[in-house]
């Protein structure tokens, strides 16, 4: 069975919560940020690329075999993305200036990886229209400041590519054996390694605990709040490396600010989750800021400081994400 420890910290700008299970390590940071730092980039062509969505694909139920495969996993990290209340107040500005730089680790980074969406009991259409921010975000000016941790520059790196629909047989809380066990079943058919990242959506009164802590998805009905969602990363012995994000449904009375709507929160959230993967796809190990009082990804330096942003014309109300170059929260390259 899995086996779990905590490392979590709480502070003025930034939250985090990193778990691993079987094989904990978090890197140390390094002393100054790289001018050009030798990334490992992995990336499938195949995996990635243009294009609209692909049509929603209808999956079987998990089976047996997924869950003897989420028993003997290996390498599950997690980084979570922590509730409102558990941050300090701040004030609502783009000011947040160095030391709080990011640094970079010595881990993966991704150029470039497909979207998959899996809605676990639940239809896309109930968390608005992710399809449709994913693939405006992958087409805007927004993601392009990931370039200076990734090194890449072109255009629509980030699109979605498939919208699956899972049924699971679950009552009111999940697991972290019932989640990997998801993963395994939907990567098995649709792949794995750092070209293809898997949302995991959650229906609306279906909360998750991690297994062996305290710590459960924000809703009115969890037995205990603490997070609005997570991404990380897991290795199955049969299968291999997956990338992953949990996407509860947006409680708005935990993950919402200045007014957002229910989707908007939806949406800031898997865009702090997608930059996050994307610049630290196997958690602490990639670009990340362990300075003592400000530390974290890069959606946790810039974490509900929400902005109106124009993304390939479509209008969205989503947290800012941190810049090195700006030394600051930005929703833009420049």
């Amino acid at each position: 069975m899995l086996k779990s420890s905590i490392r979590a910290a709480v502070h003025a700008v930034a939250a985090l919560s990193i778990l691993t299970l079987s094989v904990a390590g978090c890197a140390g940071g390094s002393g100054s940020t790289p001018s050009v730092p030798n990334l490992p980039q992995v990336s499938n062509p195949a995996n990635t690329g243009g294009g609209p969505p692909q049509a929603t694909v209808s999956s079987s139920a998990v089976t047996d075999a997924d869950r003897a495969a989420a028993a003997n996993a290996t390498s599950y990290k997690t980084h979570n993305y922590l509730i409102r209340s558990l941050l300090s107040t701040k004030a609502n500005t783009k000011s947040l200036v160095y030391p709080a730089d990011l640094t970079y680790q010595g881990g993966a980074v991704l150029p470039k990886v497909g979207l998959y969406n899996v809605y676990v009991d639940s239809n896309p259409s109930d968390f608005g229209n992710v399809s449709l921010f994913q693939n405006s975000l992958s087409l805007s000016n927004m993601v392009h400041i990931t370039d200076q941790y990734v090194h890449a520059s072109t255009n629509n790196r980030y699109p979605d590519k498939m919208n699956i629909s899972l049924g699971y047989p679950a009552f009111t809380t999940l697991g972290t054996n019932d989640l990997l066990a998801i993963l395994h079943h939907v990567a098995q058919a649709q792949g794995t390694g750092y070209g293809k990242m898997y949302n995991v959506f959650l229906p609306n009164g279906l909360d998750f605990c991690e297994t062996g802590t305290t710590l459960c998805s924000a809703s009115a009905t969890s037995p205990n709040p603490a997070f609005c969602a997570f991404h990380g990363s897991v290795t199955f012995a049969d299968i291999g490396h997956v990338l992953f994000s949990l996407e509860p449904f947006q409680d708005t009375n935990f993950c919402a600010i200045n007014g957002q709507t229910q989707n908007d929160a939806t949406y800031s959230t898997l865009s702090h989750e997608t930059f996050e993967t994307i610049t630290d796809p196997d958690p602490a190990s990639g670009w990340y800021d362990f300075n003592v009082g400000v530390s974290g990804e890069i959606g946790d330096l810039c974490a509900y400081l929400d902005q109106s942003v124009a993304l390939n014309g479509h209008t969205y109300n989503i947290q800012r994400e941190y810049s090195n170059n700006e030394h600051a929260c930005s929703n833009s390259s420049s």
